[in-house]
């Protein structure tokens, strides 16, 4: 295998011994004289010549190469065929689109000494007597029409001249008028009388949706409709007696008479000292009838603190000569910074009593009685 000569060198260095394959890369890497010459040179020569050394020391010279001054159009492939696509170029002529023969020449050279007639008859110009026999003569004073005006029509215009219409005809002398009326009529019976203020409904709006959209606008969220009666949160029933203590019963007057109403309430007492603030609960009926008007039915019930051992009001139900009344404690009761608010109220439906519910919403009013308990029905203690 060639080797280069650095590596043929080292496997020479001293005390080294070359191997086999050693001494065949160095026979690989020469060149053999059977092999042929090695050209070890060239050189060109004023004339031009090349001269070439080879190995053997022959030299050879070889002669300058010089190209022929002129060479035939076949020397060029194409040339031949591209030329006679040509035609050859003069002075003062180029191609034109059409041949112009000489026999055109002659036609254009005789016209130089042609003189234009002033006039030419119909029969000269193509096609003019023809476009004339399309035309209508021109009168003065008429004009053509979209239809033949015939002499027969101009006699029904005259005729129409002195024509006086009728002040009325009957509906039958205007072809199809009766028929249109009658159409004209079923039509209307279908239509509607416009009002102000009003449109057309998908849906027919009936007395009794607007009695019930009606009650929806007058309706109030604390009138709250429940079943088997009323459920009402009155939007006054609140007192604060103000500062300090305060002596006597504490009195809720009901916002108006006697309403024959059974019903459920519940209200809160507040004071100031611990454990003397709680939660009342009452069930009772203001009975009214022609027979009686009293309290009747009365529970009361008291949520307090367990620790509240010392607030355990008497309660009597009576009626002040105006409104039915509620009176919570004792006369020489003491209070401090006492408050009291009637939160929730359910009115029973006693013969659809409860429509009268609104009257509880507000017109609460309290007091405080130190004198007397005044007609009183019922008295409970807790």
């Amino acid at each position: 295998m060639i080797k280069t000569l650095d590596i043929l060198k080292s496997y020479f260095v001293e005390y080294s011994k070359p191997s086999q394959s050693q001494f065949a890369d160095l026979i690989d890497s020469f060149h053999h004289k059977d092999s042929g010459q090695i050209i070890l040179g060239h050189t060109q020569k004023e004339n031009g010549d090349i001269e070439v050394s080879l190995s053997d020391g022959e030299k050879i010279n070889i002669p300058k190469s010089v190209l022929p001054d002129q060479k035939p159009l076949t020397f060029i492939e194409g040339l031949v065929d591209a030329l006679e696509a040509k035609v050859s170029k003069q002075p003062g002529k180029q191609l034109s689109d059409e041949n112009f023969t000489t026999e055109l020449k002659g036609k254009l050279e005789n016209l130089q000494n042609y003189t234009h007639p002033e006039k030419h008859s119909i029969s000269e110009i193509k096609n003019l007597s023809a476009r004339l026999n399309s035309l209508v003569k021109k009168e003065e004073g008429k004009q053509l029409s979209d239809e033949n005006f015939s002499g027969e029509l101009k006699e029904k215009l005259e005729i129409l001249q002195n024509y006086t219409p009728p002040s009325s005809v009957p509906i039958s002398y205007v072809e199809g008028l009766l028929d249109l009326l009658k159409d004209l009529e079923t039509t209307l019976s279908q239509k509607v009388d416009i009002e102000d203020g009003k449109t057309l409904s998908s849906n027919d709006f009936s007395d009794t949706f607007k009695e019930k959209l009606e009650n929806l606008k007058t309706s109030n969220p604390n009138l709250i409709p429940m079943a088997g009666g009323m459920r009402i949160l009155p939007t006054d029933a609140f007192v604060n007696f103000g500062h300090g203590s305060k002596n006597g019963a504490l009195k809720i007057i009901f916002p108006n008479d006697w309403t024959n109403s059974m019903f459920s309430m519940e209200f809160h007492v507040f004071d100031y000292r611990d454990n003397l603030s709680s939660k009342i609960f009452v069930s009772a009926y203001q009975r009214k009838d022609a027979t009686y008007q009293r309290w009747e039915s009365v529970t009361y019930s008291l949520s307090t603190s367990k620790e509240n051992t010392d607030f355990r009001p008497t309660l009597r139900f009576g009626h002040n000569g105006t409104k039915p009344v509620i009176y919570i404690g004792e006369l020489n009761q003491r209070s401090f910074y006492p408050k009291i608010v009637v939160k929730d109220i359910f009115r029973y439906d006693n013969n659809n009593q409860y429509a009268s519910a609104a009257d509880w919403l507000s017109g609460w009013t309290f007091g405080l009685e130190t004198e007397n308990f005044q007609n009183i029905d019922k008295t409970i203690t807790a």
